[in-house]
Parts: C-alpha cells; sequence; structure tokens
C-alpha cells in the first residue's frame, strides 16, 4: 500500500509543528510522522496498559492492534466486499453512510 497524505487526510494538517520529543512525551495511541534534521536514532517501546483480554495472545509487547479492534477491521473488510457488488453510485453512498455511522457512535473527539 502506498501511503501518501490523501490516505491520512483525517491526519495530515498543512501545519508543520517542531516539538522537542523526551523521554515520557509519547503515549499510546499517538499519531506521529518524523523527520529527523540531522542525525537521529528511534526506539520503539510498546507496553501493556489495558487488561490481558484486550491483547491477542500472541502479541508479547501490546504493539498489534487490540483484538476487539481487529475483529471490527475484518468486519470492515467484509462489508466493504459486500459494497463491492454494488452499482458505484450506490457503493459510495452506502460506504459513506457508513462511515457516518461509526463517526457518529464511536468518535468522541471534537476533532471528528
Amino acid at each position: 500500500m502506498k501511503i501518501s497524505p490523501e490516505f491520512f487526510q483525517n491526519f495530515y494538517w498543512k501545519s508543520l509543528y517542531s516539538p522537542r520529543v523526551r523521554c515520557g512525551d509519547v503515549t499510546a495511541l499517538w499519531f506521529h510522522n518524523v523527520v529527523n534534521v540531522d542525525c537521529g536514532v528511534a526506539v520503539n517501546v510498546f507496553w501493556r496498559q489495558l487488561a490481558a483480554d484486550q491483547y491477542d495472545q500472541s502479541d508479547t509487547y501490546g504493539n498489534k492492534d487490540l483484538v476487539a479492534a481487529a475483529r471490527a477491521g475484518q468486519v470492515i473488510d467484509r462489508a466493504i466486499k459486500l459494497l463491492d457488488t454494488l452499482p458505484d453510485d450506490y457503493k459510495d453512498f452506502y460506504a459513506r453512510k457508513l462511515i457516518a455511522r461509526i463517526e457518529s457512535r464511536a468518535c468522541k473527539h471534537t476533532d471528528c
């Protein structure tokens, strides 16, 4: 999959923020992109902070999608496959309807 600003259109801003990140500044679910000005070293550390049953049993560090999120992704894949059987105009209409439904029920942030 080619990653582009269009792919992350809800996360892509035209403003540039240049923070100094120190130990402990990054939290779980922080979407970010990093460009080093000079030389840099990145170390990813994943940790489990939810109940054990929220994680895939084979996920030692907690860096895979949570079980419920992985299952929801599978449901979305099946929904898309069903919508692919419709004519393009109908597929677009129902896909947008489903997106709005997900946003209205799942998104609690003010920027959604």
